[in-house]
């Protein structure tokens, strides 16, 4: 079932599924923050149309770059932090280009120990 908001058609599931998955995340750790990212392969890129294996590449490589930032700021602010990249995506279809592009929300988790009077981004 889908319904229309601002001219867009919702897909009822989708949004279900990407609210269960906030929620869910939300429950390891009350500090979230939430991003939503439209990725789309350039006019010229012949692939398109094979695109499982770059989409799970992102998710592989944002991880990654997540796990290493937070190493960087357990060292920086001699901390103990623990970090997590939740996600919900769709492939879609442009009606136009008949191209793959994806819309992805991306829930990260920043909990920390401690009390924050010592948090600082910068070394001291």
């Amino acid at each position: 079932m889908s319904k229309k908001i601002m001219g867009y058609e919702i897909n009822e599931f989708y949004r279900s599924r990407i609210e269960q998955t906030i929620d869910l995340t939300l429950q390891d750790c009350p500090r979230v923050m939430v991003v939503r990212v439209d990725l789309r392969f350039p006019d010229y890129y012949p692939y398109y149309k094979y695109s499982k294996p770059y989409i799970s590449r992102f998710f592989e490589s944002l991880r990654e770059r997540v796990r290493n930032d937070t190493k960087r700021k357990e060292n920086l602010w001699n901390r103990s932090l623990n970090s997590n990249v939740d996600y919900a995506w769709v492939r879609e279809v442009g009606y136009i280009n008949e191209k793959n592009h994806y819309h992805v929300r991306e829930c990260q988790i920043f909990c920390g120990r401690g009390g924050l009077t010592s948090f600082n981004s910068s070394p001291q």
